[in-house]
């Protein structure tokens, strides 16, 4: 009976489903490695995810698994799909990869990684690369921070929509300023009367 690949796959938003490093690219590959280490697939999809903010329940599923003896083999294409958080990192390689004995492979030849037999300095190089990851992470979180408070300076007035939950009696609709798209409040024309009529049984 063949050992199983526990293969996950991740994307960080949206945008990413369709392009660049795609959930079906990292499924190929999963596949590939999996019969090339002559394996069992089994794919383990987290779908669009950020590692920072998102609550990833396949992940958590994955931590459980490899506790109940379930997964011995893992397979990532980059260590950044596990977390780009050096800590986070860190904690499940100790806690779970090592702990547990489960061997760890990555990217499209399907490497092995021996944390058991590793010296300091690959250990340290590994540390690093994650490290790096999460400045990546930080960097693209402050762009998009200042993009935010661009549109904001820019787009105050036009009354924009920052997409939090649409209170009654509003909606929110599209619409473009000097080039640039956005979500802008609007009152709604069914949910308004309802409104008026609450402020004035008041």
């Amino acid at each position: 009976m063949k050992e199983e690949l526990h293969c996950y796959r991740r994307v960080s938003s949206d945008v990413q489903v369709k392009e660049g490093n795609s959930l079906t690219v990292q499924l190929g590959l999963g596949k590939s490695v999996s019969e090339k280490l002559n394996m069992k697939h089994v794919d383990r999809s987290e779908g669009s995810k950020s590692s920072t903010t998102d609550y990833r329940e396949v992940f958590e599923d994955i931590k459980q698994d490899i506790k109940k003896g379930i997964i011995k083999n893992l397979w990532i294409q980059d260590r950044s799909r596990l977390s780009r958080e050096m800590i986070e990192t860190m904690d499940f390689r100790v806690k779970y990869l090592e702990m547990y004995g489960v061997k760890l492979y990555e990217g499209e030849n399907g490497r092995f990684v021996d944390f058991s037999d590793i010296t300091d300095t690959e250990k340290m190089i590994y540390d690093i690369t994650t490290r790096i990851h999460e400045n990546q992470n930080k960097t693209n979180t402050e762009r998009f921070q200042r993009g935010m408070k661009f549109k904001l300076r820019t787009l105050k007035e036009k009354g924009m929509f920052m997409g939090q939950t649409t209170l009654f009696g509003y909606t929110s609709v599209e619409d473009e300023f000097d080039g640039m798209k956005f979500r802008r409040w609007e009152i709604d024309t069914d949910e308004q009367f309802i409104v008026r009529q609450i402020f004035n049984m008041y």
